[in-house]
């Protein structure tokens, strides 16, 4: 578990979105009571949000508007961090 700053997650986050490869990336708050895991596949990809939201999402990679919802979810589970964990698998 290594602890980074939130703008090395938005851009690590934005980096596992373009990329169709399989991993998961879990983030956390320093409290570690809120976090937001992406699983992805060859075809799509999970949002899992445990904190504010608790749901699970699949999303499409070529889909626009599923970046946006990553993004917002990302906004919402994290809005006033700067300094997150980050467990890459």
């Amino acid at each position: 578990m290594k602890l980074i700053s939130i703008k090395q997650a938005e851009k690590l986050l934005k980096k596992s979105i373009k990329t169709n490869k399989p991993r998961k990336i879990t983030f956390l708050t320093k409290k570690k009571d809120r976090s937001l895991t992406i699983k992805t596949t060859t075809d799509f990809y999970f949002l899992t949000e445990k904190g504010y939201c608790n749901q699970v999402k699949k999303l499409n990679f070529n889909n626009l508007d599923d970046k946006h919802i990553v993004n917002a979810a990302f906004k919402r589970e994290f809005p006033r961090s700067h300094w997150v964990y980050l467990i890459e698998k």
